[in-house]
C-alpha cells in the first residue's frame, strides 16, 4: 500500500471517529440576510493582492458566524438545487469552505500558517490538522475541511476550475474572495487567467515555473478536460509570450515549479498586529 493513500486512510478514519473538532457557530437561527452580511465584510477585508485582513474580520465575525450558521441549514440538498443548477451548487459550496477557512485561522490565532495548527492526533501527520482535524456544518451534515473541498466540491463536479475559486489561507493560495453563481465559469476562467498572469506563472530561463497546485491536481486539469498536457491546458488561459511557449510545448511539457509559500495569507502577521484582538469569545452577536 501506497505511504499517501495509508496515511489518507488513517486521516479518514479518524475524522468519521469523531476526532476532529467541530467549527461549533451556535444554534441561534442566522439573518435571512447572512450571505449578503458576509460577503460585504469578506470584500473589505481583501485587498487587490490578495492579503486578507484578519483583524478587520475578527471585530466583525458575528457576520461569519451568521453566514456560517446559515450554511449549516442550507445547501444543495436542503434547498432542492437542481442537479442543472451547477453553478449555484458550486457558488454555495466553495463560498462555504472558504468562510470556514477563515473561522477555522480565526479559531487558533495566532497562527502564520495554518500548518501550525495542532489538533490532537491529527498532529501526528504534518499539516493534516487544519484541513482533516476541522469540520464544518453544512446542508445539516458535519464534514472535514478536507472532504468538503475534496469530495463535495472538486471530485463532484470535476470542473478544474473550481481550484482557482478555493482558498487555503496560504499566500500560493488563489485569492480569497466572494463567488456569484451568476456567470460564475466566466468568472472562474477570468480569475485563472488573473491568477496565471501573476503569482501562479512566472518566467524560468527558458521556460516557465508555474504554481504547484498544478502539480498536485494534474490529473484534474487533464482527466476532466481534452488536454493532453498542462502546457496544452495553460495555453488557453494565458496571453502574449507565455501563451506561445506553452502552445509550442503541448506535447513536451516540462513545466518547473514555483515552491508552494504556507505563510498565512494575512496583511499582517501575528507580531506585526498588535492591535489584534487575543483569542476569545467573538463578541455578542
Amino acid at each position: 500500500m501506497r505511504r499517501g493513500f495509508a496515511v489518507g486512510v488513517l486521516l479518514a478514519g479518524l475524522s468519521l471517529a469523531g476526532c476532529a473538532e467541530r467549527l461549533d457557530v451556535g444554534d441561534a437561527p442566522p439573518s435571512a440576510r447572512a450571505a449578503a452580511r458576509w460577503r460585504q465584510v469578506l470584500a473589505a477585508a481583501v485587498d487587490e493582492d490578495g492579503r486578507v485582513d484578519y483583524a478587520r474580520i475578527r471585530r466583525q465575525r458575528a457576520a461569519l458566524r451568521r453566514y456560517l450558521r446559515w450554511v449549516a441549514m442550507h445547501g444543495p440538498e436542503s434547498d432542492a438545487m437542481r442537479e442543472s443548477a451547477e453553478d449555484r451548487r458550486i457558488a454555495f459550496l466553495v463560498n462555504a469552505y472558504n468562510a470556514a477557512v477563515v473561522e477555522g485561522v480565526l479559531r487558533h490565532w495566532p497562527i502564520r500558517s495554518v500548518r501550525d495548527v495542532r489538533i490532537g492526533v491529527f498532529g501526528l501527520v504534518d499539516g493534516a490538522s487544519f484541513f482533516w482535524g476541522q469540520q464544518v456544518r453544512v446542508d445539516k451534515e458535519w464534514v472535514t475541511l478536507y472532504h468538503l473541498e475534496k469530495h463535495y466540491i472538486v471530485d463532484r463536479y470535476q470542473e478544474p476550475l473550481v481550484h482557482v475559486a478555493l482558498n487555503c489561507a496560504s499566500r500560493s493560495c488563489p485569492p480569497l474572495r466572494w463567488w456569484e453563481d451568476d456567470d460564475l465559469q466566466d468568472e472562474m476562467e477570468a480569475a485563472m487567467r488573473r491568477w496565471l498572469a501573476g503569482p501562479a506563472l512566472r518566467r524560468e530561463g527558458a521556460g516557465y515555473a508555474a504554481s504547484e497546485l498544478f502539480r498536485w491536481y494534474r490529473d484534474d486539469f487533464l482527466d476532466w478536460t481534452d488536454a493532453p498536457t498542462l502546457c496544452a491546458w495553460m495555453a488557453d488561459y494565458t496571453e502574449g509570450e507565455a501563451a506561445a511557449w506553452m502552445r509550442a510545448h503541448a506535447e513536451d511539457c516540462r513545466l518547473a515549479w514555483i515552491p508552494w509559500d504556507w505563510t498565512l495569507n494575512a496583511k499582517r502577521l501575528p507580531g506585526e498586529a498588535a492591535e489584534f484582538p487575543p483569542p476569545g469569545p467573538p463578541g455578542p452577536e
